[in-house]
């Protein structure tokens, strides 16, 4: 099993894992992420001082609503938190075994990847259990909701990429390559899906490979990866400590000597990375570095770098 980088991040400045939301205007720009010691921080990104810590169980991934409000999936008891956008605890609500990652669908609906139990999990807004979805491939470690409310699973030991309906059937299954980790819509609907055989797929509906790209050196260890608003897909390597970017043409635009298995990129085009030295660095859209923030520890758990959530307003 492998150590993963859990660095949930959520960055409040429309998406959530590529899903657009009408979203409140806010007054400072904050980020949210998995600490150590079963927290989660805030961060004040004009500054980068942290603005409150909270108390959660095995956080994760990390995703916030429309209304601002922060979801967390905890390992360690198998359940979602929802917080306030002020840190306040609003409810706890059971999933499936070992919640790796989540996702919110155009209709506020929360879905969570369960790592053991080979399954999803559907939330209502209000976190009440709409029902947990079996057979999920074999050890499902990242997900993503498109626009038609089709969520988009990366299955760690199966290998594949699957689709799902908004009613949790299974529409999609593509093999891809060796260990399947991440998986993100980007802003024309393609779906993008990394493997650790050095390659890099982009699907289109019922999971059918439109084109696959090789990577830079390769993706050989932890990775994530995520696309911005202007179709480019930034793809992360812990092993190697290169961040890689590609356009929507999949040809590769810039490659990054940068340490941090968790990437994110925000309205302005700033792109977020975390690692595990207890840093989040933020680069420009020119890719130069603009500030690194001293974080404090952060805390890892079997399994992917998930939760490297982002919602901006």
């Amino acid at each position: 099993m492998r150590l993963a980088f859990v660095l949930g991040l959520a960055l409040s400045l429309v998406t959530v894992i590529a899903v657009v939301h009408a979203c409140p205007t806010v007054s400072t720009p904050v980020l949210w992420f998995a600490g150590a010691t079963n927290t989660m921080r805030e961060l004040n990104t004009t500054d980068g001082t942290v603005m409150g810590t909270f108390s959660v169980s095995g956080p994760t991934g990390v995703a916030i609503d429309a209304s601002g409000n922060v979801w967390v999936t905890n390992v360690n008891t198998n359940s979602v938190t929802e917080l306030d956008s002020t840190g306040g605890l609003i409810g706890t609500y059971a999933v499936g075994s070992w919640p790796e990652d989540l996702t919110i669908d155009p209709s506020g609906n929360v879905w969570t990847v369960n790592y053991y139990g080979n399954s999803v999990t559907k939330l209502n807004s209000t976190g009440g259990l709409i029902a947990t979805y079996g057979g999920i491939g074999s050890y499902p470690l990242g997900i993503a909701a498109d626009s038609h409310g089709n969520i988009w699973v990366a299955a760690d030991q199966t290998n594949n990429v699957i689709e799902l309906n908004s009613t949790g059937a299974v529409i999609g299954s593509q093999y891809i390559g060796t260990y399947t980790q991440s998986v993100a819509v980007d802003a024309f609907g393609n779906v993008w899906a990394d493997d650790q055989g050095n390659d890099v797929f982009k699907l289109g509906p019922n999971a059918i490979v439109l084109a696959n790209y090789t990577v830079g050196n390769g993706i050989n260890g932890q990775g994530q990866i995520v696309a911005d608003a202007y179709g480019n897909v930034w793809i992360s390597d812990s092993t190697t400590s290169t961040l890689t970017e590609l356009n929507a043409s999949g040809a590769q635009v810039r490659n990054y000597s940068i340490t941090g298995p968790s990437v994110a990129v925000d309205a302005s085009g700033n792109v977020w990375v975390g690692s595990m030295t207890s840093t989040l660095t933020r680069l420009n859209s020119s890719g130069d570095v603009v500030a690194t923030y001293p974080v404090g520890t952060v805390q890892g758990f079997n399994g992917d770098p998930s939760g490297f959530a982002l919602q901006r307003f």
